[in-house]
């Protein structure tokens, strides 16, 4: 079959413009699980992609917007027929995505298309992407996005935009989800809000705080309500903030607490919230209680590490004010899960990390750790200082590289106080003994004795399992894992039961993460024991990144 093609001669001149805004699947770097693999979520994607829905929003009336999410849609190829032809793909994502995104524009060019892309991974490292599109926009798309098209019209378009200055975030419209719309809560686990843009922190291995600013800027309490209403009104009853800290601003966080708690008033079903914040606000009681009265029932928070020399080597020296374990189990006591971020491999990390990161964590309660390797990645402090030290790894040198090197996944750096063999045989090993059912059964116990608080409002989704009747969803989900799993299961919903059941649906969802989890845990290891072998005799002064390569000036 010939590959669609289209061209900039006979493309739409009698009415609109159009646009395909592409959101890559970078789960195709890894074969990693997707949510419908899991009989209890049967969804294809976890949320619809927030960014190309703003971009929609921002496109004027003189176009046409489609958006394709992989992850829903399907993968692109060239033989991949679309219903209309477009005058401009624009391709966004993360610096996860970089492979998928290359191979995307290699196939819209071979089209004969227009290219336009964007996001953070784009703005991170320009240099990556410059030879694959005829433009590329760096950094927040409210002002400059509206710009390009109109240069697109005129045919006096620029090769770069970058926006210099903080967007107000007033300016920022309600996303235009399109053709998505109808089918969101079929496909997506999740809905998702962005309220905020900055981060008051300055880690050196994230380079939020560098791209968005320290001082947070806000919507609306209005523009979210609104925003969570259309997402709500979609059947989503999930909502995930797309935010770099949702205690980044205390006052304005209390705002939108309150009117979540109103809004919640207000449904028959009450909705769920999900967001990224700090530990700090273990300090801060009357927060965590309207976290709870709002329906907040998951939390991730960058822990990285229990150990003070490398949370100072990170600048994560907020994580130093108080006891890090007592501080997890004050925000655990609230009946709020801790999804715990972990890094290892930072200079200050020698192999006995890894007993330290499982001991913290066991001894946390903490019911779900998201533990990592440590990545470079290009706009950190953490990047900067370890090109010059000539450290970080050319991805494309190494093993992986031929299958989309995973950059969420493999590390691209050379530890100071270990081999990369060693970091990555002991990692695998910390991820058997955090994935084991009975430490996991072991921190759910202890998750459940720390809960002390029992939300004001009256949940009736909260209760609806109680008296041993189970969705039949979670049901099937039991059946399928092995006699060992499912006495840990009962154990854990039994002691739930009988001394929290306003907590059930939690502490069900934190169960199948835990599945969910497990099972990616034995394709990661699957993937890093090949790096392993190819690794063993490779000589890594090859593969270094040099400064030429890896820094640019715009």
């Amino acid at each position: 079959m010939a590959p669609y093609r289209t061209t900039r001669m006979d493309v739409n001149t009698a009415g609109k413009k159009r646009i395909l805004l592409v959101m890559p699947d970078w789960r195709s770097a890894t074969s990693q699980w997707t949510p419908n693999d899991h009989p209890y979520l049967n969804k294809k994607a976890l949320m619809p992609p927030l960014s190309l829905a703003t971009i929609a929003a921002l496109t004027p009336e003189d176009f046409e917007t489609d958006i394709w999410d992989e992850s829903v849609h399907g993968f692109i190829d060239d033989d991949t027929r679309f219903p209309v032809s477009y005058d401009i793909v624009g391709i966004g994502g993360y610096y996860t995505h970089i492979f998928r995104v290359k191979i995307l524009a290699e196939i819209f060019k071979r089209r004969g298309d227009f290219l336009v892309a964007g996001g953070a991974g784009v703005t991170a490292a320009p240099k990556e992407y410059r030879a694959y599109f005829d433009v590329i926009i760096l950094g927040e798309s409210e002002y400059i996005w509206p710009q390009f098209l109109h240069d697109f019209l005129e045919g006096n378009y620029k090769r770069i935009y970058k926006e210099i200055n903080p967007v107000n975030m007033i300016h920022s419209p309600k996303p235009k989800w399109g053709n998505i719309k109808a089918s969101m809560s079929g496909n997506y686990t999740v809905g998702a809000v962005q309220t905020t843009r900055g981060c008051p922190f300055s880690c050196s291995f994230c380079n939020e705080w560098k791209v968005f600013g320290r001082k947070v800027r806000t919507k609306t309490t209005q523009q979210v309500i609104e925003e969570i209403e259309e997402l709500s009104n979609a059947g989503l009853k999930q909502i995930v903030f797309g935010v770099d800290n949702f205690y980044g601003n205390h006052k304005y966080a209390r705002e939108i607490l309150a009117a979540l708690i109103n809004f919640n008033k207000t449904q028959a079903e009450p909705l769920h919230f999900i967001t990224q914040i700090s530990v700090t606000i273990a300090a801060d009681d009357e927060f965590l209680k309207m976290m709870a009265d709002a329906g907040f029932n998951g939390l991730f928070i960058g822990i990285e590490s229990p150990k003070a020399a490398s949370l100072i080597e990170s600048k994560k020296i907020q994580n130093l004010k108080g006891d890090l374990v007592e501080n997890c189990k004050k925000i655990l006591s609230y009946g709020l899960p801790v999804e715990a971020s972990m890094i290892v491999g930072f200079d200050e990390d020698d192999e006995g990390i890894f007993d330290e990161q499982f001991d913290f964590i066991q001894k946390s309660c903490i019911p779900y750790p998201r533990i990592r390797l440590l990545q470079a990645k290009p706009g950190t402090d953490l990047f900067d200082r370890l090109i010059l030290e000539r450290r970080v790894l050319d991805t494309t040198k190494l093993h992986l590289a031929e299958n989309y090197f995973d950059t969420f996944l493999i590390s691209n750096i050379i530890p100071a106080s270990m081999t990369r063999v060693s970091l990555f045989e002991n990692y695998i090993k910390l991820l058997d003994r955090l994935f084991d059912m009975d430490n996991f059964t072991e921190r759910m116990i202890g998750y459940i004795d720390l809960i002390t608080y029992v939300p004001e409002r009256e949940n009736k989704e909260d209760v609806r399992i109680t008296g041993g009747k189970l969705p039949a969803g979670l049901i099937d989900f039991i059946c399928k894992i092995d006699q060992k799993e499912r006495a840990c299961v009962e154990k854990i919903l039994n002691y739930a039961a009988s001394k929290v059941p306003h907590q059930l649906n939690n502490i069900v969802g934190l169960i199948v993460r835990q599945q969910f989890e497990s099972q990616n845990v034995e394709i990661t290891k699957k993937t890093i024991l090949s790096q392993i072998e190819f690794e063993r005799n490779l000589d890594l002064s090859q593969c270094i990144l040099e400064i030429s390569e890896g820094v640019e000036v715009l």
